[in-house]
């Protein structure tokens, strides 16, 4: 490891910070286009919400849960536009921190798209392995600039456009490769039908596989949001679980989503009320952020 300092290279592998910028905003814009145009049917006759259909399986939120994507694409805007506004004393934590993993982001996302809307048991597999790309790339930018654990100098707008921005989109994107890897579990598990038309899933694969992905999610957030004091990773997965809970309800099957989202909301709310009540000094105030 080795901290990042204010002198710290002004490049990264020779790009310059401003370069790093413009990059940063072609990708979200790239990203955003892909996503929309994905949703009129100009990349293939799918839309995410209709492979979402065809593959049924137990951890698939209702459709109301998706709206937390133009919160999140708000934020990953603001962080764009932020970045050309970049405290100066913290440049070298945009160049170095975050660096080249939001473009990874933009790119592992723009692939997933493309793949996971085709609609066929190969790119779905293929879209498993991007999503994890893309969580993993986030993670690496929530780790690099050491979210919810240091002061920014650029105060609240600077602490938005990057903690909680990168805490929600990682917290979701958890959700979301759960749901990609649940369905490839599916098809290994599950007996295809005809083209077109929903897989066959036995019930017992409902109940247990998905109660056991949602157990892994508790368990990984209440780590998260206790360690780290982050809320709003916790409050993401109240609000998946609450809506997978409504979907599944009006199925009649029930997997466990509703005491989860209850019991992640108390801890975060707990964790929060400590926090602003007792005081919530970050383990890292005084120290240098490493780039890991």
């Amino acid at each position: 490891m080795s901290d990042i300092t204010d002198e710290s290279p002004s490049t990264n592998m020779g790009v310059s910070l401003n370069t790093l910028k413009i990059a940063n905003a072609v990708g979200f814009v790239v990203t955003v286009a892909l996503n929309g145009i994905s949703s009129v049917g100009l990349i293939s006759d799918y839309a995410v919400g209709e492979i979402s259909d065809k593959y049924p399986i137990g951890v698939t939120p209702y459709t109301t849960a998706f709206a937390i994507w133009g919160i999140i694409y708000a934020l990953q805007a603001l962080f764009v536009i932020y970045g050309f506004f970049w405290p100066k004393e913290d440049e070298a934590l945009l160049l170095h921190g975050v660096g080249f993993w939001f473009l990874s982001t933009c790119m592992c996302n723009s692939l997933w798209i493309i793949f996971f809307v085709q609609g066929s048991d190969t790119t779905i597999w293929i879209s498993s392995v991007l999503i994890i790309g893309l969580l993993s790339s986030i993670c690496k930018i929530y780790l690099n600039t050491s979210c919810w654990l240091v002061t920014r100098p650029g105060g609240p707008l600077q602490k938005i456009a990057l903690d909680v921005h990168f805490s929600m989109y990682a917290s979701w994107v958890t959700v979301a490769t759960i749901i990609n890897i649940s369905i490839c579990l599916q098809l290994v598990m599950g007996t295809s039908a005809a083209p077109g038309m929903p897989v066959r899933v036995e019930p017992w694969i409902f109940v247990y596989g998905s109660s056991f992905m949602l157990v892994i999610a508790l368990l990984l957030n209440t780590f998260i949001v206790v360690s780290r004091r982050d809320c709003v990773w916790g409050y993401v997965l109240a609000w998946a679980s609450y809506w997978i809970y409504v979907a599944r309800e009006a199925e009649g099957i029930q997997v466990g989503a509703l005491p989860v989202s209850i019991i992640i909301g108390l801890i975060t709310a707990a964790v929060g009320v400590h926090t602003v009540f007792v005081g919530g000094t970050p383990p890292l105030e005084e120290k240098k952020v490493e780039l890991i």
